[in-house]
């Protein structure tokens, strides 16, 4: 029996030994969540590693499949469904292109001094998380998300490069947290130290999302 071989069958046993059931007060049964995976497709035998938690990528609909065909593929095999995205960046394309509110966003991309958009991939930069882009998340994906009776979700990943800083997007916000005009970074410590603490617009955009998705849950019943 060759190392690989020997190594998928220690992962199955490791998987399926950590499934534990513990028994509720009224005699019921719950299963305790100690393993998971992210996938960004839909349940085949290949990825089906027998873990209590499939974390489903993405909320957008693939070519012939939707988001929540996609999740059900996982709990029709035992699966806890859970969902995953990119706060940073993700399949927003719609956002950029002007698909969901009529307007253009590109001007929302992280900067640099040289003036060059940092993407993540074509048409979708790295992200100043704007309180309009905040709309589109809760109202697009998070949304759809809980609708799908999911109840955990991890926005991974909120990337603000240290240098960017140089977008209009990123000049509006410092106007609106510091009362005066945007500074380049790099001319000076201060402008540095200014530009790097208002970067924590991360902070707001986990707060301002995961807020909504607990208060839109208890709408619908679920303890986000």
């Amino acid at each position: 029996m060759n190392f690989k071989k020997i190594t998928w069958i220690v992962l199955a046993v490791f998987t399926v030994s950590c499934r534990t059931q513990t028994t509720k007060t009224d005699g019921s049964f719950s299963v305790i969540e100690k393993t998971c995976f992210q996938t960004a497709g839909q349940w085949k035998p290949l990825t089906d590693v027998r873990a209590d938690i499939a974390i489903v990528y993405g909320a957008d609909d693939r070519r012939c499949m939707t988001f929540e065909e996609r999740v059900q593929t996982w709990r029709d095999r035992g699966y806890i469904a859970q969902f995953m995205t990119g706060i940073a960046w993700g399949n927003f394309q719609d956002y950029f292109t002007g698909q969901w509110d009529g307007k253009r966003h590109f001007d929302e991309g992280q900067v640099t001094v040289a003036g060059d958009t940092l993407w993540h991939h074509p048409s979708v930069p790295y992200i100043v998380p704007s309180l309009n882009f905040l709309k589109y998340m809760k109202d697009v994906h998070i949304k759809r998300v809980i609708d799908a009776g999911i109840d955990a979700i991890y926005l991974e990943e909120p990337e603000f490069w240290m240098q960017a800083g140089y977008s209009e997007a990123f000049k509006r916000e410092w106007q609106d947290y510091y009362g005066f005009e945007w500074r380049p970074q790099h001319e000076s410590p201060e402008n540095s130290y200014l530009s790097n603490k208002l970067k924590y617009l991360y902070y707001r955009a986990l707060e301002d999302v995961f807020t909504f998705a607990k208060e839109y849950g208890k709408s619908k019943g679920l303890n986000i």
